[in-house]
């Protein structure tokens, strides 16, 4: 019901701008941060770990700005695609270097041969820890998992088990978790067909930088404060 209903919120605001004629002066952008768990996994609600493709691979959608209808893209594309194809659509340059592709200017020969990324790191309780990056294509993923598998069983327990964030309505118990503790107890798993050819996309430093590390900012003043509201 969620998902129509946030389908059909998008749509409403597309006829809203056509009926007050500014659609094609209008760029409308419909996606999500992550997907959602609902059931798969022995029971699992969710929509932040394991990284599966069900909370991985998530609607993106462009429409107005002048856009064809009905217009699928052939290319594997990700959100950090937004800025600069957004940046393109309105004919605007940013100073400062945006990661992602602007998808609608691609050249036609553009193979659409990519891996694109996906990272977390929840720590949502004192020894309950989960670290992993993953590298994914259109055909499959691989998730590559940081820390020891018992610190990540620990988390499995801990989140499947007393702290359920998301899914104390819903969730029943369950007596078989041999899908969960594979998903969580092996350093790498592999969805559908993987990318093979990754290099170093599956690297990602997970060490908090020291103290010293941190960039210096200055302290507020008061005038800064006042006009936050923090003053009076």
């Amino acid at each position: 019901e969620g998902v129509n209903e946030s389908a059909e919120r998008f749509l409403g605001i597309c006829d809203q701008l056509e009926a007050r004629g500014i659609l094609d002066d209008s760029l409308v952008i419909f996606t999500s941060d992550h997907g959602e768990l609902l059931g798969e996994y022995n029971g699992l609600y969710d929509h932040q770990t394991p990284v599966v493709p069900e909370l991985v691979y998530v609607p993106l959608a462009f429409a107005g700005a002048g856009l064809p209808r009905d217009h699928q893209l052939e290319i594997l594309s990700s959100t950090v695609d937004i800025v600069p194809t957004a940046l393109a659509a309105v004919e605007e340059t940013s100073s400062l270097p945006v990661d992602g592709l602007d998808i609608w200017s691609l050249p036609g020969d553009y193979s659409g041969e990519r891996v694109v990324r996906s990272e977390i790191w929840k720590s949502p309780r004192p020894l309950l820890e989960y670290k992993a990056t993953s590298v994914w294509n259109n055909t499959g993923g691989i998730v590559s998992h940081y820390g020891s598998a018992v610190s990540r069983l620990l988390y499995m327990l801990g989140t499947q088990y007393y702290y359920r964030p998301y899914s104390n309505i819903v969730w029943k118990q369950s007596f078989n978790d041999t899908q969960l503790i594979k998903l969580y107890a092996k350093s790498t798993v592999e969805f559908g067909d993987p990318p093979t050819d990754v290099g170093n996309e599956l690297f990602v430093d997970f060490a908090r930088q020291n103290e010293t590390d941190q960039t210096d900012i200055p302290k507020p003043t008061k005038q800064q404060l006042e006009d936050l509201g923090y003053l009076e």
